[in-house]
């Protein structure tokens, strides 16, 4: 449960930005799991960002196993 209108920006653990999602009015965000030119990404880790309304952040680490 993100707030509403979140960024959530996902990395490759080299940096490389992956795809820029948002969290809904309800603060769910969904990732297909695919990289903004719509192909499945990689088994790997990602590095997440997210960035609340106000320009709070958080970050951590995902692993996608496929």
């Amino acid at each position: 449960s993100l707030p509403a209108a979140s960024t959530i920006k996902i990395f490759t653990i080299s940096a490389h930005e992956v795809k820029t999602l948002s969290s809904d009015s309800n603060g769910i965000a969904r990732w297909d799991r695919t990289n903004s030119g719509g192909e499945r990404v990689a088994s790997g880790i990602y590095i997440y960002l997210i960035i609340d309304p106000q320009g709070n952040e958080t970050s951590g680490k995902l692993a996608i196993i496929n």
